[in-house]
């Protein structure tokens, strides 16, 4: 049996640029970290004893004989690229944080099973095999709305910046002194706010959008030199949290009005209403993952919140 552990990613400045159909044209480029929340999954070959050939287990039971009827696609598409037609296999998923709330799950999952396979076959791939074939399979064979950036951070993990071109990527590993990256994850929260969404949907008017919004595009590309140079120099963390308010509206602007959620929800999420506080780090306001600077007033907050239960 194989099992591997793939992490979840935020992705603080960039998105949006790591379309293909963007950074082969302009260049993209994105600010994200991994964090300590991760998708499980565990492989094994099935032996011959049973009925079906192929045991799937997600939110649901999947038992079938032949791999094209696996009705979950990314393991249809892994166990097809990879010619798993010969053998069965018992595939079983476990995470520690919900699907849809946009912290790249999608791309966990298939990068982690991507990786299991592989090790059943005896194969060791490397982490930007792994990515680029994440890609190909999200991108290319199932024809996702999806960018580039989520596959790389769940291959390479921790805290990178990478660039996008129209001949792939290039990873930099953001080093911060530890005092700094601490200051970092104690001003920052990961607020869960209840609300999920398929973030291919999302994807897909952005895609359709790309012309429309190339000023928003250039300036998001842009926040990304501006926010290294921030992290990387000693200028008052808060900049840093400024910065991401301003992202956000940028992000905003690009999503369709039933997206960008009502005044109050975001009220609600600002005031963490129903609050579910993670480990580290912040999201755009688009998806359930949402990410806030937490100045002491919010600090304070979770802090009771956290005595009441």
């Amino acid at each position: 049996m194989i099992i591997t552990r793939t992490p979840f990613r935020v992705s603080f400045f960039g998105g949006g640029t790591d379309y293909p159909d963007w950074y082969r044209e302009y260049g993209g480029a994105v600010l994200a970290t991994t964090i300590d929340k991760y998708c499980y999954l565990s492989c094994r070959e099935l032996p011959p004893f049973f009925d079906t050939r192929y045991r799937t287990v997600y939110n649901k039971i999947e038992l079938t004989t032949d791999v094209t009827s696996i009705e979950h696609p990314s393991v249809r598409a892994c166990l097809d690229y990879l010619r798993f037609h010969d053998r069965g296999s018992e595939i079983v998923h476990t995470a520690d944080l919900p699907a849809r709330t946009g912290i790249g799950s999608s791309s966990s999952f298939t990068v982690g099973l991507l990786h299991a396979l592989w090790g059943l076959r005896g194969v060791m791939p490397t982490k930007r095999q792994l990515a680029e074939t994440a890609i190909e399979i999200e991108q290319n064979i199932l024809k996702e709305n999806v960018g580039s950036q989520d596959q790389v951070s769940a291959a390479f993990g921790g805290f990178n910046l990478v660039h996008f071109s129209a001949d792939g990527f290039e990873l930099r590993p953001v080093t911060l002194l530890p005092d700094r990256l601490a200051a970092l994850e104690r001003s920052l929260v990961l607020v869960y706010t209840g609300v999920s969404r398929f973030a291919s949907e999302i994807a897909g008017h952005q895609i359709r959008n790309i012309r429309k919004t190339t000023a928003q595009l250039l300036e998001m590309r842009k926040l990304v030199d501006e926010a290294l140079g921030i992290l990387t120099s000693d200028a008052p963390i808060d900049e840093f949290g400024r910065l991401l308010h301003h992202a956000s509206g940028c992000g905003r602007r690009r999503l369709p009005a039933p997206v960008r959620g009502s005044r109050e929800q975001e009220t609600a999420a600002r005031g963490l209403a129903r609050v579910d506080p993670c480990s580290v780090q912040v999201r755009e306001h688009r998806n359930a993952g949402d990410l806030f600077p937490a100045t002491a007033g919010v600090r304070h907050q979770l802090n009771q919140e956290r005595s009441k239960r």
